[in-house]
């Protein structure tokens, strides 16, 4: 390495010396992710404690059912039910990279700023990774979420638009809150309500619309909690028994007419497995260049465990 970068640096003029190049860095990326990512808050994570690099495929076993209490009499000889057990496994298949590259002179202007260096690194690949885990996520959700829970039909009576590919909802602030209600009911009547434990994402173009509706007030609004990027958040109101995360991820569609349409997700968190990780980072010499390559590698994946704990509208949003 040049003089310039030996001089300069706080760790012996070279990125191996850093804190970067412990087999362990990860670890702090991952705590970012769990203190600001929203993606604990919509999917079941409490299936591993730990993902190796060797994992491949996480087991499970579902709560067990049981049977129903059933009307009895005095002296009436009693049948028994059995108890139902289920194993599930997951795959976590899904494989992805960062490989940063630090020529000589960016080492020497970090080497000396090391702390202030580190801190804009660990937000940089933060973000990235989870701008991959949320848009992964959300729009596997969407492809394994079942039928009979959205579309023009959706419900166990099958009396809820909740709108559909080349038949979206259009939303405006005088119906917002009966679509709402309908995401609402959908899953109550699957019996999957649970009181302040139930999600839904937006994106961020429903805010205008709700701030121009019967439920704009100070309870209804809120705002993206302390410590999320940018709109990317969850919010600190609930909105009719929701808890919001507002977000740039949602998945969109844009229909024949030029109209831009989301997929808007609501449900409990049990309805869908998930478990991510960065499973390694190494600082290596470029064996091309003179400079310096971060590598790290992540593991994830996902699997739709009770599909009728998620519902999903199709929205065009018009103010």
């Amino acid at each position: 390495m040049g003089g310039f970068y030996n001089q300069a640096s706080g760790y012996g003029g070279v990125l191996e010396n850093t804190p970067l190049a412990r087999p362990d860095y990860y670890n702090k990326i991952l705590v970012e992710d769990h203190e600001r990512n929203w993606t604990h808050e919509i999917t079941n994570t409490e299936l591993i404690s730990e993902i190796k690099p060797e994992t491949l495929e996480i087991q499970f076993m579902r709560p067990p059912t049981v049977g129903k209490w059933r009307p009895g009499s005095i002296n009436q000889e009693m049948v028994p039910s059995g108890v139902a057990l289920v194993a599930e496994s997951m795959k976590l298949d899904k494989l992805a990279y960062i490989d940063i590259k630090f020529d000589e002179i960016t080492l020497g202007f970090a080497g000396s700023r090391f702390a202030q260096f580190e801190k804009s690194f660990l937000e940089a690949v933060w973000r990235n990774y989870a701008d991959l885990q949320r848009n992964w996520l959300l729009n596997r959700m969407l492809f394994e979420s079942d039928p009979r829970w959205k579309g023009l039909n959706a419900g166990i009576y099958r009396n809820y638009n909740l709108g559909d590919i080349g038949n979206p909802v259009t939303i405006t602030p005088a119906n917002l809150a009966k679509n709402l209600a309908y995401l609402r009911q959908v899953l109550v009547d699957n019996l999957a309500w649970r009181e302040n434990e139930m999600f839904l994402v937006m994106p961020s173009q429903f805010f205008p619309v709700l701030i121009d509706s019967n439920l704009a007030n100070a309870s209804f609004t809120g705002t993206a909690r302390p410590g999320t990027v940018q709109i990317d958040g969850m919010w600190k109101e609930k909105l009719m028994g929701f808890n919001v995360i507002e977000t740039i991820h949602a998945p969109k569609q844009l229909e024949d007419n030029g109209q831009t349409c989301f997929h808007i997700l609501a449900g409990h968190k049990d309805a869908f497995a998930y478990a991510g990780a960065i499973i390694h980072n190494r600082v290596v010499r470029s064996s091309r260049t003179l400079g310096i390559d971060y590598q790290a590698w992540a593991r994830w994946g996902g699997k739709m465990i009770y599909p009728d704990k998620l519902t999903v509208g199709y929205w065009h949003f018009e103010i």
